[in-house]
């Protein structure tokens, strides 16, 4: 459809139209999907294509799932391979669009990682786009005092090279608990196998008393 948009001629859009489906086929699409839509675009009128449609106002169907360190490449998959699934659920209106996707709520453990191959581990309550937002300006403030900022500052990293990755959600206990509890556990948890107390990482240390009290 956007090769009809944007190419005027008939005889070029043909051409674009063949070199697009044949890159498709490569890609892993069916054959027979590739057809049809080929075929249907070929009786649409460019004017047709170019005229200003109204945006759709159903609702997304809402996909809950627990968050883990796959989930940006599943939703990517998922959205690039949608009209696949789409072709074979014609019957179902609710489909028309790829589901939004929504994760549960959960506390996530996250370990960051820096040039030299040192890592750290840490849980927060706090979003991880804000937990890291505050370590980077931490590091441009020269804050040596802070594990991650003084490490980076004392080695000559520079902040863009901060990498991180979230190795664990913890989910809210369906029967309540000590959620505080469970965090210090599971942080010192992936401390202890990954390995990541000083000189070997960059924890300084973890305190299980919390734990046991």
């Amino acid at each position: 459809m956007r090769v009809k948009r944007i190419v005027s001629p008939d005889e070029v859009a043909e051409v674009r139209l063949t070199e697009m489906c044949d890159k498709f086929q490569a890609r892993g699409y069916p054959e027979g999907l590739l057809h049809r839509q080929s075929n249907e675009l070929r009786t649409k009128e460019r004017a047709m294509l170019l005229e200003k449609k109204e945006k759709k106002t159903g609702e997304h169907v809402i996909f809950v799932t627990q968050y883990n360190v796959l989930s940006k490449h599943f939703s990517k998959i998922l959205k690039g391979h949608w009209a696949l699934i789409k072709d074979n659920l014609l019957h179902i209106k609710a489909f028309e669009r790829p589901p939004m996707i929504a994760y549960k709520k959960g506390t996530p453990i996250r370990i960051i990682k820096c040039p030299c191959g040192l890592a750290y581990v840490g849980q927060t309550s706090r979003t991880i786009r804000e937990r890291i937002r505050e370590h980077k300006s931490a590091i441009k403030a020269g804050k040596k005092e802070q594990a991650i900022a003084g490490h980076f500052i004392e080695a000559g990293h520079n902040v863009n090279q901060l990498r991180f990755q979230v190795i664990e959600v913890v989910s809210p206990k369906h029967r309540g608990g000590n959620r505080i509890k469970t965090l210090l556990y599971r942080e010192a948890f992936w401390i202890r196998r990954l390995e990541t107390l000083i000189p070997l990482g960059l924890n300084k240390e973890y305190d299980l008393k919390p734990i046991f009290r």
